[in-house]
This record gives C-alpha cells, sequence and structure tokens, in this order.
C-alpha cells in the first residue's frame, strides 16, 4: 500500500504529513505504526526536523493513513496537497519543514529544500563528501583539494 499518513505525537499532539510506499499500518502495543513491507520494520517517517527527532526518542507517535495512492507517481502530489491542506509547513502544531520534493521532476536541483530558502543544488554542494573535502582544504589556506594532498603527500 503506498499512503500519505499522519503521525501524531502522543504527548504533545504536534503533528507530521508524509508519504510511504509499500507500507501497510499494524498496531504495535496498542498503538498505530506504519511497517515498512520490504523490512518488516516500523517507519517513523524521514523528517529532518531536529526537534521532531528528539521528541522520538522519548515520546511515542501514532500513524493514521489520510490517503491511499493507488499510482506511485501520484504520491508527491498527494502529499503536497495534504500539506498544503493543513497548511503544515506554516503551522507550530506541524514537524513540517518543506514541501515535498517531486524527484520525477527533471529540475528539482532548483527546487527550494527548506526554510532557509536553500536549494537542493546548494545544501547538496554543502553536504556532500568531497564538498566537505574542499572546503576544509580552503579554510587550511590551500586553493584546491589536489593542493592538499600534494602537500600531505610530500
Amino acid at each position: 500500500m503506498n499512503i500519505i499518513y499522519l503521525l501524531t505525537n502522543l504527548t504533545n499532539n504536534k503533528k507530521y504529513i508524509g508519504q510511504k510506499v509499500e507500507c501497510r499500518i499494524e498496531n504495535l502495543d496498542g498503538i498505530n505504526t506504519i511497517i515498512n513491507n520490504k523490512t518488516e520494520l516500523p517507519y517513523y517517517g524521514s523528517s529532518s526536523n531536529i526537534l521532531m527527532i528528539e521528541d522520538m526518542k522519548i515520546n511515542k507517535f501514532k500513524a493514521e493513513i489520510l490517503e491511499q495512492v493507488l499510482d506511485k507517481k501520484e504520491i508527491c502530489k498527494r502529499e503536497d496537497y495534504w500539506i498544503r491542506l493543513y497548511n503544515a509547513v506554516e503551522s507550530d502544531d506541524f514537524y513540517n519543514l518543506s514541501y515535498p520534493l517531486d524527484y520525477s521532476k527533471r529540475d528539482f536541483q532548483n527546487s527550494i529544500k527548506n526554510e532557509f530558502g536553500e536549494l537542493y543544488k546548494e545544501f547538496a554542494a554543502n553536504e556532500s563528501a568531497i564538498s566537505k573535502r574542499i572546503n576544509s582544504a580552503r579554510k587550511v589556506g590551500f586553493n584546491t583539494l589536489e593542493d592538499l594532498y600534494l602537500d600531505v603527500y610530500k
């Protein structure tokens, strides 16, 4: 089953809207939980919201299905619909930080990644392993990563 889900923090009632493909909902210890069909493990979302990640360590979250999506190609569009319907990105009642990204679109690199207005290509350039090495080399005074490697080799 492919779903748009709503996770609710049972302590503070704060919510998160997301999507998951090939999953099901099961009652684990009295709480509806998303189960990944491939791994058979509970799935708790893919949010990068630090507050939500910390809350998940100490609080329980229940899952409910907002919509079952038959066509996987439509899942980003449907998730976007629900996030906008609830105004989840702007609301303090939700953990959502951004709108979903449709990876099927060719120009997703120029889409906005987060609430700070960073584009996906800018975020990726700053977060990739090679970019981190290049930035570290520049911080210690080398023009290129190759210059640093040559200096270390010598």
